[in-house]
């Protein structure tokens, strides 16, 4: 298979191909029916879908905020942190970060800090990944929404990340417990 490949990419070139040279232009498809400019077809690549993810990695001195992806998507049963999926990367309106916190029952220090960004292309997808930074102080994380849990830092290597995620975390673990 491999040494058809090899002589398919050197005699039928999709520009300039060598029929005359060619062993098998006497049996050949393309050259009896007239198709050797219009073969090998080229397939148009899908183009990639474009997604931003807004994720507020809610942490104190102990630990962070942990949610597990559920959904019928990319990333299922692995671990990321709370997020919100926007059409866009520009920094989200403090009203709408608020909002979002609110369901997690938290008061920040300071306020959301948009602290990085990151990006992960996929075969099909590229992910841009917006992250701020919300440092709570005597929060109750324990009534959090479904799907998300209170994690130590000296626990969060038990769990499986996304790319994106395991390279925050790697450059920002020591930063989140300060």
């Amino acid at each position: 298979n491999q040494a058809m490949m090899n002589f398919g990419a050197m005699q039928c070139t999709p520009r300039n191909p060598a029929c005359e040279r060619c062993i098998f232009s006497n049996t050949c498809v393309a050259v009896h029916e007239g198709l050797v400019a219009e073969l090998p077809l080229r397939i148009k690549k899908p183009s990639k879908r474009v997604r931003y993810f807004h994720y507020f990695v809610i942490h104190d001195t102990d630990g962070v905020v942990l949610d597990q992806r559920v959904a019928k998507d990319i990333w299922k049963q692995m671990y990321d942190f709370p997020v919100i999926e926007r059409k866009t990367s520009r920094t989200l309106p403090v009203t709408t970060r608020r909002a979002f916190l609110k369901q997690f029952g938290v008061k920040t220090q300071g306020g959301t800090k948009r602290a990085f960004v990151l990006s992960q292309t996929l075969t099909h997808q590229q992910i841009h990944c917006v992250f701020y930074l919300v440092k709570v102080k005597n929060a109750n994380l324990r009534s959090l929404p479904p799907d998300c849990s209170f994690e130590t830092f000296r626990d969060l290597d038990a769990f499986a990340y996304p790319k994106a995620i395991r390279t925050f975390l790697a450059d920002n673990s020591l930063h989140l417990m300060k």
